[in-house]
């Protein structure tokens, strides 16, 4: 048995994280079945990358024929003239950081926990 202890003390990204277990040798198959079984309208898409002079696998999901927008895309447009749309989509890529900041960015709605 193999085990890796991962020291994330300010965080992990989830894409590079599962990219880096494809690296050290986990089959792409276990991560496309696995998404597969559950039944939900997504897919994976495996992609190699170059960070600062460092290469790496990434893995993106594509739910619903939509790819998650980059941090900082994200919050450049949650930002823009629409944040409510805007929080509400991603309320559905990023379900709890989303509706947090949501929450936060709206108290006064009955999504933001505030008054109906």
């Amino acid at each position: 048995m193999r085990i890796a202890y991962l020291e994330c003390f300010s965080g992990i990204s989830g894409d590079m994280f599962l990219g880096a277990l494809l690296d050290a040798g986990v089959p792409p198959e276990v991560f496309t079945r696995t998404v597969e079984a559950l039944g939900v309208d997504a897919r994976l898409e495996i992609s190699r990358v170059d960070r600062s002079g460092i290469s790496a696998t990434k893995v993106d999901v594509i739910a619903a024929g939509e790819k998650e927008l980059p941090r900082e895309e994200f919050w450049a447009e949650a930002l823009s003239t629409q944040p409510r749309k805007t929080f509400e989509r991603g309320a559905l890529a990023w379900p709890w950081r989303s509706r947090v900041a949501f929450a936060r960015a709206f108290p006064d709605t009955a999504e933001g926990g505030g008054a109906t």
